[in-house]
């Protein structure tokens, strides 16, 4: 029997396009704002159709646990060292010259778990199990530019959220029945002398962890989280992030900056505005600290906002989240779920 159409109809099965049907062979890949190349899911754990929501908890706590242990193996020995060569008896020194002695091994032993621990196996992880040998990593992650006007604003937005959380950590400490002053051993550890030791301090507490930590919480576990919940993953990661500090007494402010940070990373589609966020907030907190140390008067007595201080960052705040919220309107409606993976 014929099959072949006549002249003037179409075929009922007609061929696809060569291009098309290379397309289609292809493994599914990942819906992404913008031009930015997208990345395969042809990783180890895609291929067997895992939950997303399994691979960021099994992935942080592995990550988690690599990190700490790797701390251990770095700092111990490192501090060990330095207190027997201690001039003094250490049972003589108060905590803050404890932790100024065993200073330099902790900052160097802390620079280099975050890169070698935390950034470089949720990178590995990354393309292990999720974007496979031919996918794009830092697509993945979406490491990569944003709207310039949202770049600006991150920065002022930080600022003004630093007054609030400061005042809600003070809340809380008086609510635990803690001393104000119960943190000032441990700030003596990130507190600069002088203006060359302010910029190693700030690229150790604010630029290493504004890459590393950025990488690991939010590019890998916020964006396997958000593939399967969507918005829902900057409350949970944001959460995760002030518990993964292991500081209950600064839980708060903690939890409330990872869920800004992951806010950003959510309605920007980018890692950019969550590092710079991150990096403005680490070092405005060693700003404070070497300007109270060089001048305390200039400061006061110690680092608390006053209450307008606190009301007025809290509107202007608010107001910058609003239009950051506005700018990118249509950048977060993207879905970052793979058809058919749930």
């Amino acid at each position: 029997m014929n099959t072949d159409p006549p002249d003037n109809q179409l075929p009922l099965f007609p061929d696809l396009p060569a291009d098309v049907k290379a397309s289609a062979a292809k493994p599914s890949i990942l819906p992404d704002a913008g031009d930015a190349p997208r990345p395969e899911l042809d990783g180890t754990w895609e291929r067997k159709h895992r939950s997303p929501i399994t691979a960021a908890v099994v992935g942080m706590l592995l990550i988690g646990l690599i990190y700490i242990v790797g701390q251990v193996v770095l700092i111990v020995p490192a501090v060990i060292a330095q207190l027997i060569d201690a001039p003094n008896s250490t049972a003589e020194l108060e905590t803050a010259e404890i932790f100024m002695l065993i200073r330099t091994p902790l900052l160097v032993a802390l620079t280099i778990s975050q890169y070698l621990f935390m950034a470089l196996p949720a990178w590995l992880l990354a393309r292990r199990w999720h974007v496979g040998k031919l996918g794009s990593v830092a697509g993945y992650v979406r490491l990569r530019a944003a709207d310039w006007r949202v770049v600006v604003l991150t920065p002022l937005l930080t600022i003004a959220f630093i007054p609030p959380a400061n005042y809600l950590s003070q809340l809380f400490m008086e609510w635990l029945g803690m001393p104000a002053d119960s943190m000032k051993e441990l700030e003596a550890l990130f507190t600069a002398s002088s203006f060359p030791e302010l910029l190693l301090l700030s690229f150790v507490i604010a630029i290493t962890p504004a890459i590393c930590e950025e990488i690991f919480f939010r590019g890998y576990v916020q964006r396997t989280f958000q593939r399967a919940i969507g918005a829902r993953s900057i409350w949970v990661t944001g959460v995760l992030f002030g518990l993964f500090h292991f500081q209950p007494v600064s839980l708060p402010t903690l939890a409330l900056m990872g869920i800004l940070l992951g806010y950003l990373y959510h309605r920007t589609q980018s890692l950019l505005p969550s590092m710079i966020a991150h990096f403005t907030n680490n070092f405005m907190v060693l700003l404070l600290l070497y300007l109270a140390q060089a001048n305390p008067e200039l400061m006061g007595a110690s680092e608390e906002f006053s209450l307008p201080v606190v009301l007025i960052s809290g509107v202007v705040c608010v107001l910058l989240l609003g239009v950051v919220h506005r700018l990118t309107g249509g950048m977060s409606n993207a879905e970052c779920r793979v058809p058919n993976e749930e």
